[in-house]
Parts: C-alpha cells; sequence; structure tokens
C-alpha cells in the first residue's frame, strides 16, 4: 500500500495483485480507487518482477523512479516502530556499558521518547522526529552516479535491515533488481570495459544514454572537435520546459 494508505486502511478493500497484469497493477497504484488499497512496497510476484524488468528499458527514467519511491523504506512510522520500541529499551539498558550506541538506534530511541502520545508529545513541544532516515536523496543521484545510489541503498540495508518489515526488505531488493537492471554497465565485467576499443566504448555510451531517454549524437570517428557524444535531456521547471 502506498505511504498515505498506510494511514487509514479501515473499510477499504485490498485489491489481489496477483489477479492482475503488470500493466494493471502498475495503473493502480497510480490511480488507486478511494476505497480500495493496492500493495505497492514492492513487486507483488515473480511473473511482475521478470516482466517489469524485461520491459525496464521501454519505459520513461520518470516512470522507474516512482515505482522506486514507491519500494524504498520510507522514514515515516509503521506498526514495527511502535512494537520494537520497548525492545530497544531494555537493549539499552541491560549492554554492556563498553558498547558504544549506534546512530541509528540513538535516533530511533529519540523519536521514541519524543512522539506523540494522544496527541501529547512526551516532552511537550511538537514532535517532528522521524524514527529513520530516508533513502529518496539515491533517485537524485541515480543517473549520475548508479553504481554509488547501489552502494548508499546497500549501506542503508546493512544499518537498518533489523528494524525493517519483512515487505520494506523485498522492496528494497526489488529496488536493487531495477537498478542493476537499468543502468546494465553495472554488470559489465571492468575487464571487459578496459578491453573495448575507443570507438567500441563510444558505443557503449551511446546506448547506455540513448536507454536513459536522452537526446544524443554519436559524432565521427574523426575531427569532432574533441566532442564523442552530445547528450541533452529537457527537463521541467515549475512547468518550463527546459
Amino acid at each position: 500500500m502506498s505511504k498515505s494508505q498506510a494511514r487509514d486502511v479501515s473499510n477499504k478493500h485490498i485489491i489481489d495483485a496477483n489477479q492482475l497484469s503488470l500493466e494493471e497493477w502498475l495503473a493502480l497504484i497510480e490511480n488507486t480507487p478511494s476505497d480500495s488499497i493496492v500493495p505497492d512496497y514492492c513487486f507483488q510476484n515473480e511473473s511482475h518482477k521478470q516482466r517489469y524488468l524485461d520491459t525496464i528499458h521501454k519505459r520513461s527514467a520518470s516512470d522507474i523512479k516512482k515505482l522506486l519511491f514507491r519500494f524504498l523504506p520510507s522514514d515515516v512510522p509503521i506498526g514495527i516502530d511502535y512494537r520494537s520500541l520497548g525492545d530497544t529499551i531494555r537493549w539499552l539498558r541491560e549492554k554492556p556499558k563498553h558498547l558504544d550506541i549506534p546512530f541509528s538506534i540513538k535516533r530511533y530511541l529519540f523519536w521514541g521518547l519524543t512522539k506523540k502520545v494522544n496527541g501529547i508529545s512526551i516532552y511537550g513541544g511538537k514532535n517532528t522526529a522521524t524514527p529513520r532516515e530516508s533513502i529518496y536523496w539515491i533517485l537524485d543521484l541515480l543517473e549520475f552516479n548508479p553504481n554509488g545510489a547501489l552502494q548508499a541503498l546497500n549501506g542503508y540495508f546493512q544499518v537498518y535491515c533489523q528494524m525493517l518489515t519483512d515487505a520494506q526488505i523485498q522492496g528494497i531488493d526489488d529496488c536493487r533488481a531495477i537498478i542493476r537492471t537499468w543502468f546494465e554497465v553495472l554488470s559489465v565485467p571492468e575487464n571487459v570495459i578496459s578491453n573495448l576499443s575507443p570507438r567500441e566504448f563510444e558505443c557503449l555510451v551511446y546506448n547506455l544514454f540513448s536507454r536513459m531517454n536522452y537526446d544524443i549524437q554519436l559524432t565521427k570517428k574523426t575531427r569532432d572537435g574533441g566532442k564523442d557524444i552530445i547528450a541533452e535531456k529537457p527537463i521541467k521547471v515549475k512547468g518550463l520546459n527546459l
């Protein structure tokens, strides 16, 4: 279900994604009926996942990022955050004194001690704390450094894996598969790239940027003025095309 749907699940019909085609499911998570809930935290079956990966280069960068956004863990509190707070406090009391408290646990405890109970923060004042960091910023890193985005996501998982639900873990795994497939260069061994001729490397880069929906031009082999590839991509800023 979406992050907004998670706030109110009462009296709503949960749609079984296994009864839908991939395209039907994708359409529904973008336009969910007000009386329904569509699980959208990860692919709902392997068939959907494989079909999406097989057709990923036919999809726009915007649509891919929207799906990644849905699959990435939110910093918004969920049920496990509330249920695990007591166990975390007990661990804190019982842990050996020489052990440092991880920053992620400190943040989680700060959120727990300032969360609202019956609308009132335990320590008073407005509660703006969240139980964990957001990882959405990797979406801005993807097209510049996809390998760095993937490494950041792996690091996030290592830090927070014990605080995530099975569904969130599956969502992260699906994000990894999407990123690896979208940017196929990640799976190409370094020795293969190093053995390419200069022109073959230019063609590889051309194909990669073309699949990321850039308007791209491969210049001639010689006398190109030092320009091997010219790539442009229109962007929108507050409704303006740039």
